[in-house]
């Protein structure tokens, strides 16, 4: 026994499939507007990036500076105290924004990139 499509059936179907696509359209919206909204996982991953990127411009976690600052009291010993005091300034931007990276969701690779290795080079090298 064949069953015949009436127009009313086809009707109903046709409803049907375009409430399903309609339901998927506005589903998939909402889900990415979460994803993307100021405060949401994509944002604060942005965010992180662009601290991440402040962070390797000086200071506080680029190393030369410190160097820098190092060669100069070297070369100056007459300006000691002033490159001594910059140096501990360098020293707390570095471990403050140490602190922060590390309590920050960045991806473990780049983590372990940033933090601690550059000072850990730096201690080793010459201390």
């Amino acid at each position: 026994m064949k069953r015949r499509l009436t127009i009313s059936s086809a009707i109903a179907a046709f409803g049907l499939v375009l409430l399903v696509g309609f339901t998927a359209v506005v589903s998939t919206s909402v889900y990415a507007l979460r994803q993307l909204k100021i405060g949401g996982p994509l944002y604060s991953e942005i965010k992180l990036g662009n601290d991440l990127v402040a962070d390797i411009l000086p200071p506080p976690a680029y190393v030369l500076e410190a160097y820098l600052e190092a060669t100069l009291a070297m070369r100056e010993p007459d300006q000691l105290t002033a490159h001594s005091e910059r140096l501990v300034q360098l020293r707390k931007d570095y471990e403050d924004r140490k602190t922060f990276g590390q309590l920050q969701i960045f991806r473990p690779n780049s983590r372990r990139r940033l933090y601690p290795g550059p000072m850990r080079r730096c201690r080793n090298s010459g201390n």
